[in-house]
C-alpha cells in the first residue's frame, strides 16, 4: 500500500477527514473562493473535468492533497500518476483511498470504458479500501440511471460488500444522491459536495 506524502500518525482513533469531492460539471467549480471556504483536508474528484478546473483549484487550495480517478471524458493528461487512484490504494491519515476510473462501455471504442466482466476481475485482485472513489455508479437506485451509457457496475457492490468499504463517491450520473448499501455510504456527485469522513 502506497502511504500518501501528506499522511500523518494519529493513533487508535484516527481523527475526521473532511472531503471536497467534485465530478462533472466546472460551471459548478468556477467559484474557488467559495470551495476554499470549505477548507478540506483533502480534494477527491471523481472525474469527468477538464485540468484547468483542477489547476484553478490547487491554485485556490495549495498544499491541500489532491486525488481521484478519470471519467470516460477525460484524457490521460487530466491526472498525474501521483494523483490517479485507478486501481491502486493510497493512506491519507489513516484513512485507506481506492478508485476505481471509467464508466460502462456504452460505445464500441473510446477511453476508460469497461465491461462489467472487466470491472469484476479487476476487482478481484484489488485490495481493500475504507474510501473507493469512483466515476461510474454502482448499480444502485438512485444512482444508476439504466439507459445503457449510466448503468451502475455490480461488481462495485460486490467489491464494496467484499470488504465492507465504508464510502463509496462517484460522479457520471449527473445525480446528487445519498444511499446505503449495505455497510457502505454512497454519496452521487454533480460538481461539489463537502463532506467529513471518520472510520
Amino acid at each position: 500500500m502506497l502511504r500518501f506524502p501528506e499522511a500523518r500518525e494519529h493513533g487508535p482513533e484516527p481523527a475526521p477527514v473532511k472531503i471536497l469531492h467534485i465530478s462533472d460539471e466546472p460551471d459548478e467549480l468556477r467559484d474557488t473562493a467559495a470551495l476554499a471556504a470549505e477548507s478540506p483536508d483533502l480534494i477527491l474528484t471523481s472525474g469527468d473535468l477538464p485540468r484547468w478546473v483542477y489547476d484553478r483549484i490547487r491554485a485556490a487550495m495549495p498544499g491541500v492533497p489532491f486525488l481521484g480517478v478519470r471519467g470516460n471524458h477525460d484524457s490521460p493528461a487530466d491526472l498525474t500518476p501521483e494523483e490517479d487512484l485507478h486501481l491502486r490504494v493510497v493512506e491519507f491519515r489513516g484513512v485507506r483511498l481506492g478508485g476505481f476510473q471509467g464508466s460502462w462501455r456504452y460505445k464500441p471504442a473510446g477511453r476508460y470504458l469497461y465491461d462489467e466482466e472487466q470491472v469484476e476481475a479487476a476487482l478481484a485482485r484489488h485490495p481493500g479500501c475504507d474510501v473507493f472513489v469512483t466515476h461510474n455508479p454502482p448499480a444502485l437506485e438512485n444512482h444508476e440511471v439504466p439507459d445503457g451509457v449510466h448503468d451502475g457496475f455490480r461488481a462495485f457492490v460486490e467489491y464494496c460488500s467484499r470488504h465492507r468499504v465504508q464510502l463509496l463517491l462517484h460522479g457520471h450520473s449527473n445525480v446528487r444522491a445519498e444511499s446505503r448499501m449495505g455497510a457502505t455510504r454512497v454519496l452521487g456527485t454533480y460538481g461539489w459536495r463537502s463532506l467529513t469522513f471518520q472510520e
